[in-house]
């Protein structure tokens, strides 16, 4: 969580409200009280809930950064979810990739956000990710087969052989 300004004036200073927004936003909730709420997220993160897990994603502005650590508790969260869940999570997952850049990084965001759709249920919405992955980090088995498992379950056995 950020507040970041610019002016290009001679007189900033008689700017009083804009100090006043700072201000408040600084004492109200600033980066040391997200870093502080973050380090008590991660120490309790095997115990929370989905609700709890996508509040965290969504507080932190839906950050792909903060996306990597809650993975394994999702994973094992996703069998357990209501519909509506489901929904709410595949959301904060396409709002994530959004805004998501890469910074050749090793974590294949793309193929871990397929394979949580396609766990889901939503194996045509994981489609869209798995290419992402092909074009960052080659071809590998483990994508393939996971399209496969897509197509598969949506009756498209031969759309597989396709593309």
């Amino acid at each position: 969580m950020e507040l970041a300004y610019l002016l290009f004036l001679f007189d900033g200073e008689s700017y009083t409200e804009i100090q006043s927004a700072e201000q408040g936003f600084v004492n109200n909730f600033g980066s040391d009280d997200f870093n502080g709420l973050k380090r008590f997220t991660y120490m309790h993160m095997a115990k929370m809930s989905l609700k709890e897990l996508i509040a965290i994603l969504r507080m932190s502005t839906y950050d792909s950064t903060k996306f990597k650590n809650p993975l394994p508790r999702l994973k094992q969260l996703i069998t357990q979810v209501s519909f509506a869940e489901r929904n709410r999570l595949a959301q904060t997952i396409h709002q994530i990739w959004n805004i998501y850049f890469t910074l050749n990084e090793s974590f294949d965001f793309a193929y871990e956000i397929g394979g949580i759709l396609y766990y889901q249920g939503f194996s045509r919405e994981a489609l869209e990710y798995f290419p992402y992955s092909i074009n960052l980090f080659g071809h590998t088995a483990d994508v393939y087969y996971n399209r496969a498992l897509c197509y598969y379950q949506l009756r498209g056995d031969s759309l597989f052989l396709k593309r």
